[in-house]
């Protein structure tokens, strides 16, 4: 079959970023009764001295993360032209660390729009392959590790080492560190919500949810930690308990962006419930100062018919997914797949940017090497996952990679999943027919198509598995054409229009004009 991307019911997760990484959100940022009260209230003597520590621990080591710390600060403390900043960013190009080497572009530009240029070299950071990724994950490991043990109560840094082997697929060490993070965070809004992001990463929602309702005193007093209880509770279909708390929260003095995530976390419940004037204006507070995340939230109403966001289109730091998003809605697919790339290099770790990054870079902009890089990069951290590994097949299939392909939709293992199977189905009929083998081919395909027309709200999986059949009989130039464009009609005509069926159905149609 096709790729796919799986679910997307999305909720606002906390996202889990190195400490320092974090900062243009606000996260980091102590709650605050001023608005006006914000980063830029540190004396210029501060900042100065900020900078300087940072540029001298560069100029010691001369690394990739020390270039980091320094163009983060630079972009955080308003000091982009401090001397010895522009040699800092330029040590950027090329690295796996595309949340801020965006923003090193940006200082070397001298220009905060994405020019052809920075999308040239987004790119190029897209395409890094997952050998090369690895191998840089492993020395992050490694260089954290000596941190804490010549740090061992500095627990942003335990987080960090947590993030660094949860990249990896290391659950062992990671769960300790994150342990280890929280026993010394005494309540840090940061660690709380790293720590409960990587138990959902690791599926258990109950222990996310504790770590975040531990301390009541600073969940009903700390809108970000409850718009991560919130969201973290939807997602899991536990009972919302806290929702007028929240509205209490969104209610008090705080500066926008410090209420920003809780605002889109409501919204969205109220976008579930049908209440859609609620979702709408609490949308509307949400992106007075937006973090990406909330910003995310925003694009992904707007596909289902929310229309909150201004003419003026939107940007914050680090804001890959809202522009994957973006770019999608307006059918810009070669952007959308680097910017779901970049997404996914924000958050190694998870899957959703990853089946996303897949999705989008093999079945709509069909760039089968960098779904393929989205696949092996997604596979170290979330490895035998049944999606990812059915993108990779069916990308590795069309990119003539046949016995990869072979190998890998062999090794998925799922339970009792029936679409995932179908999915699997209609892949193995993709590799059979590339293969040379156009009957089994043709009769996986409609065993896929029967088997979707059978599962309540199958129509899309029936019409995508009919439309990639079709392809490759045209691509054969077998008898077998006609037929199978007459049955991508008639299932096609059961889906709304607007989907990502009339796509593929409009290509298939070029494509039968051109070789029948």
């Amino acid at each position: 079959m096709t790729a796919t991307k799986g679910s997307d019911n999305r909720v606002v997760l906390p996202r889990w970023r190195a400490w320092r990484d974090s900062r243009n959100s606000g996260e980091l940022e102590p709650l605050r009764s001023q608005p006006e009260r914000s980063r830029s209230l540190l004396s210029d003597s501060t900042s100065e001295a900020e900078i300087s520590q940072r540029l001298a621990d560069f100029k010691a080591w001369n690394g990739t993360y020390e270039a980091a710390d320094v163009v983060n600060a630079a972009i955080v403390l308003g000091l982009e032209d401090y001397p010895g900043v522009h040699e800092a960013a330029k040590t950027l190009r090329g690295s796996s660390l595309p949340a801020v080497s965006e923003l090193a572009e940006r200082i070397l530009s001298h220009d905060s729009s994405k020019s052809d240029d920075i999308l040239h070299e987004l790119e190029s950071r897209a395409n890094l392959d997952a050998v090369q990724s690895r191998d840089e994950d492993g020395t992050r490991v490694a260089w954290l590790r000596s941190i804490v043990q010549s740090e061992p109560r500095n627990s942003l840094r335990w987080a960090d080492l947590a993030l660094a082997h949860t990249v990896l697929g290391n659950k062992r060490p990671a769960a300790r560190a994150i342990r280890v993070a929280v026993s010394l965070a005494d309540g840090n809004r940061f660690i709380l919500r790293a720590a409960a992001r990587f138990h959902v990463h690791e599926g258990d929602f109950d222990a996310a949810h504790s770590i975040l309702t531990a301390n009541m005193d600073n969940l009903v007093a700390d809108p970000w930690l409850m718009a991560a209880e919130i969201a973290i509770a939807d997602m899991s279909g536990q009972r919302i308990r806290y929702t007028s708390h929240g509205r209490q929260l969104l209610a008090g003095d705080f500066p926008p962006r410090h209420i920003s995530e809780l605002a889109s976390a409501l919204a969205t419940l109220e976008l579930k419930a049908g209440r859609i004037k609620r979702a709408r204006k609490l949308f509307e507070q949400a992106l007075e100062d937006p973090t990406e995340n909330s910003l995310a939230q925003a694009e992904w109403s707007m596909e289902r018919g929310i229309n909150v966001l201004p003419p003026t289109h939107l940007h914050a730091p680090q804001d890959f997914e809202a522009e994957t998003r973006h770019s999608l809605r307006l059918e810009k697919f070669r952007d959308a797949a680097i910017q779901a790339r970049l997404w996914q290099e924000d958050q190694p770790f998870a899957l959703e940017p990853a089946t996303h990054a897949s999705y989008i870079a093999s079945t709509l902009a069909e760039d089968y090497k960098l779904a393929i890089i989205a696949c092996e990069k997604g596979l170290i951290a979330n490895p035998g996952d049944p999606i990812l590994l059915n993108n990779l097949a069916f990308s590795q299939a069309n990119a003539g990679l046949i016995e990869a392909a072979k190998r890998n939709i062999g090794s998925i293992v799922m339970a009792d999943d029936a679409k995932k199977l179908l999915i699997r189905t209609a892949t193995s009929g993709l590799i059979a027919f590339r293969q040379n083998d156009p009957h089994l081919g043709r009769e996986l395909y409609q065993e896929s198509i029967i088997g979707w027309t059978r599962q309540e709200n199958g129509n899309v999986g029936a019409a995508m598995a009919a439309i990639f059949w079709a392809r490759e009989e045209i691509r054969a130039r077998s008898q077998h054409v006609i037929p199978a464009l007459k049955l991508v009609d008639s299932l096609c005509d059961k889906i709304p229009p607007g989907s990502d069926v009339d796509i593929l159905r409009h290509r298939l149609i070029d494509d039968s004009e051109h070789q029948i």
